[in-house]
Order: C-alpha cells, then sequence, then structure tokens
C-alpha cells in the first residue's frame, strides 16, 4: 500500500507546548520506527517532529498559524496510494510558503508564497531523473515529482520518514515517542475523510 502519513516539524518551541496544542501526550514508550499512530523526535536540530500514520492528525490552518507563533513549523502530507504530496512552512502566524503534488491532476506543483531556494535545485535534479525513467521504462510510469515537496521538506528540517534520523542521544535505540490523543479528533473532518469521503 505504501506510505500515507503526515508530520510536523518545530523548532522554537518546547515539545511540551507542542504536543498540548495538538492535543497529544507522551506515553514515555518509545520505538525505533514511528509505526504507532502518532510519535514524535527531537533531533540533534532542534526539530521537534510529530509524525502521524493514516493522517490522523492533520490540523486546520488555524491550528498552524497559532502553533507556529513564536516558531518556524514545516508541515509534510504524504499518500504513495494516490501519489499525493505537499510541505509548507508557517512562522509567526503566517504561512510563508505551501507546494503541492498530485499526480492525478498533473506532474507539475501548485505552490504558493515565497519556495525555498532550495526547491530549484531539487526539482532540476528530480525532473532529470523524469526525464531519463520516461525515455528508458515509458512515460510516467515513475513519478519523481512526488517527491519534490517531500525532499523540500526534509532540506528544510533534516528529516524524511523513510531514512534513519539521527539521534539527539547516540545512544537511544527508540527515539520515537509513542504519543496519544488526549481527546478525539476535532472536527472537521480530516484531510483524508475529505479526499476519500470516508
Amino acid at each position: 500500500m505504501g506510505h500515507r502519513l503526515s508530520w510536523i516539524g518545530v523548532r522554537g518551541k518546547a515539545p511540551d507546548k507542542v504536543l498540548a496544542e495538538l492535543g497529544l501526550k507522551p506515553t514515555g514508550v518509545g520505538e525505533e520506527i514511528p509505526e504507532s499512530p502518532f510519535t514524535a523526535a527531537l533531533l540533534p536540530n532542534e526539530w521537534y517532529i510529530v509524525v502521524s500514520n493514516e493522517s490522523l492528525l492533520y490540523p486546520t490552518d488555524d491550528i498552524l498559524s497559532n502553533l507556529s507563533r513564536g516558531c518556524d513549523v514545516i508541515t509534510c502530507t504524504l499518500s504513495e496510494t494516490v501519489m499525493f504530496s505537499e510541505a509548507a512552512q508557517w512562522t509567526n502566524g503566517v504561512r510563508f510558503w505551501h507546494i503541492i503534488h498530485d499526480e492525478e491532476k498533473s506532474f507539475n506543483f501548485d505552490i504558493v508564497g515565497n519556495i525555498p531556494e532550495a526547491f530549484h535545485s531539487i526539482r532540476d535534479k528530480l525532473m532529470k531523473e523524469q526525464e531519463q525513467s520516461d525515455a528508458t521504462k515509458g512515460k510516467y510510469q515513475v513519478d519523481y515529482a512526488f517527491d519534490v515537496p517531500i525532499d523540500l521538506a526534509e532540506a528544510v528540517t533534516s528529516f524524511r520518514h523513510d531514512k534513519d534520523i539521527l539521534y539527539l542521544d547516540e545512544d537511544t535505540e527508540h527515539p520515537f515517542e509513542i504519543l496519544e490523543a488526549i481527546a478525539p479528533p476535532a472536527k472537521p473532518l480530516s484531510f483524508w475523510q475529505r479526499l476519500f469521503g470516508t
């Protein structure tokens, strides 16, 4: 089925405040890879990453605006099932940029705001790989554009869902802490419910 998840990276705000604003709480139990519904890890570069498998957590713009007060927030959502990916940055209550790739619409990108400079080199590299793949395997057998928002979010935070993370403590075997929701997901419907009508 492939990955279907979302994650939020926050830098400049204490992890306990981040979790409180997202309606989550720590359990004290760790795991090596973020497989539970909700997990979090603090990276050595001070980005605090909250991962939601099956994208159970998809905060509204209002929540992200409030969460980013006094700090930086990067969001990334992806579904390998439908080859949809997006990433965005919020800082001090304002969304600086947002990029979406939806294979069903096109191999292009919907971009809003002042996209980071890293976007251009990431896009150019992956689009070159797309051209080479199309020439050898047939047109659109592989969607390299899917990785552009994901790689851009990684360029800012150093986190990518399918790569090993840099441990804050080298002796830590389980860097991701399992989280619990304080309350059931609030309405309105989550992104995936809106997308799939479930």
